[in-house]
């Protein structure tokens, strides 16, 4: 099943933030928790992989930042889910469960 551009955005950022049990009108607030940091990292992760054709710019948009630090939050999660344990639990998890919302 096909679904739009902007559905899918809001599908992936409803399902990561639910993930880490955070709510999602706090995807534009300032806060150094790092649940919510944790949060926004793996959505803008996300958005990169799963949504054909979104830039940075507008994955910043999304999270009210600039497009360099939605750059650092996919790096980061990039190469943190190669090598700690439990970020690489999260992503084959939020894996499972994208594959399993677009199945």
């Amino acid at each position: 099943m096909y679904l739009n551009h902007d559905k899918r955005i809001e599908n992936i950022c409803r399902l990561v933030f639910a993930y880490f049990d955070v709510p999602l009108e706090k995807i534009k607030v300032k806060n150094r928790q790092a649940q919510i940091i944790r949060a926004k990292q793996f959505t803008a992760y996300f958005l990169r992989r799963e949504v054909h054709k979104i830039t940075l710019q507008e994955i910043g948009v999304i999270f009210d930042l600039d497009h360099a630090t939605a750059l650092h939050s996919i790096r980061k999660i990039n190469d943190l889910a190669e090598v700690d344990k439990e970020y690489r639990t999260y992503h084959e998890e939020l894996c499972a469960k994208i594959i399993e919302l677009y199945r």
